[in-house]
C-alpha cells in the first residue's frame, strides 16, 4: 500500500534524518531548507528538497511544489536565535500558516520546546501553565488554530554531535539542583515515527527522559568528557521538582526509549 506523503518544512539537525527514516519507511517525503547549497546536497542524498524562505512578509520558493499531494506537514521552524525578535517570529509563523493553508495541507505536526512551560518548581505535563508573551507560545496556538495538529514540546536536544556542556565549560552558573531534561535525537525520530503511524488525533505531548540528573552533576561530567574545565554551580534559583513528565506520550505509543539515562549515554558515548 503506498503512504502518504509528508512535506517537512525545515531539514536540518531533526528534520534530516527523520526525513530519510520516513522515506525508509515507505512514506514519500518533500523537505526544505533556506540554503540553496543545503537543497542540492539534501537532493543528492535522494530526497525531494527545495529552497524556501519564510520572513515576516511572506514565503520565497516553490511552495507548491513541495507541498504537492501532502495532506500533512511537520513543521520545524524555531526562533532562528536567542536575539530574534518575538514580534518577527510570529510574523513568520502567520505568513507559513497562510501559506499552508493555500495548499492542500490540513494537519500539521508542530515541533515546539518544553521550553514554553512558565517558571515554577514543579513537575511539568502538558496542563502546566504556559510563558506569558512567548513567542513559541504563540506560535503553537496559531497552529492549533488552523490546522487539525499534534504539538511534540521537546526537552533538550542531545546526540553524538551534539553533547551537552560544550558552552557551559568554566562558566559559573546558578540552579545547580534544577533537573537537567534532555532527549537523545533517536528517540526524538522514534517517537514523531511511532505518532505518525498511528490514527492521527490532534494533540499535545511533552518529550523528554525522566528524572535526569541534577544540571551540576551533567555538565560538570559533560565538560571532564569533552577535556573541558567544568563550570561552578551554586543551589540559588534550583528549582529541584522542575522535571519534564513525559508519560503521556509514552503511554500513548506504549514506548521504551533508546537512551532512557542521558548521563549512561554519555559516559559510554564520549
Amino acid at each position: 500500500m503506498k503512504r502518504q506523503k509528508i512535506a517537512i518544512f525545515g531539514c536540518g539537525w531533526l528534520g534530516e534524518p527523520l526525513a530519510m527514516k520516513l522515506m525508509q519507511r515507505g512514506f514519500q517525503v518533500s523537505v526544505c531548507r533556506r540554503d540553496p547549497q543545503q537543497v542540492e546536497r539534501l537532493k543528492q542524498q535522494g530526497l525531494d528538497a527545495y529552497a524556501i524562505e519564510v520572513d515576516q512578509a511572506g514565503i520565497v520558493g516553490d511552495l507548491s511544489g513541495w507541498a504537492a499531494n501532502a495532506e500533512l506537514a511537520i513543521v520545524m521552524l524555531p526562533p532562528r536565535s536567542k536575539t530574534q525578535a518575538g514580534d518577527v517570529y510570529i510574523k513568520q509563523i502567520q505568513q507559513l500558516v497562510i501559506g499552508l493553508k493555500s495548499q492542500a495541507i490540513t494537519k500539521v505536526m508542530f515541533i515546539s520546546s518544553t521550553g514554553v512551560y512558565a517558571s515554577g518548581d514543579y513537575q511539568l505535563t502538558e496542563l502546566s501553565p504556559l510563558k506569558d508573551g512567548s513567542p513559541l507560545v504563540a506560535a503553537e496556538q496559531a497552529i492549533q488554530a488552523a490546522f487539525s495538529s499534534i504539538v511534540i514540546r521537546f526537552s533538550g536536544l542531545v546526540n553524538e554531535n551534539r553533547t551537552p556542556g560544550r558552552f557551559l565549560a568554566g562558566k559559573q552558573l546558578s540552579a545547580g539542583q534544577t533537573p537537567a531534561n534532555l532527549i537523545h535525537q533517536a528517540d526524538c525520530i522514534a517517537m514523531m515515527t511511532g505518532l505518525l503511524a498511528q490514527p492521527w488525533q490532534s494533540n499535545v505531548y511533552n518529550a523528554s527522559t525522566e528524572n535526569g540528573p541534577s544540571r551540576a552533576k551533567l555538565y560538570t561530567l559533560a565538560t571532564k568528557q569533552l577535556g573541558l574545565p567544568a563550570p561552578t554551580f551554586s543551589d540559588e534559583g534550583s528549582q529541584p521538582h522542575r522535571c519534564v513528565s513525559c508519560q503521556k506520550l509514552v503511554q500513548q505509543l506504549d514506548y521504551q526509549f533508546i537512551y532512557p539515562d542521558i548521563l549512561k549515554w554519555l559516559t559510554d558515548e564520549t
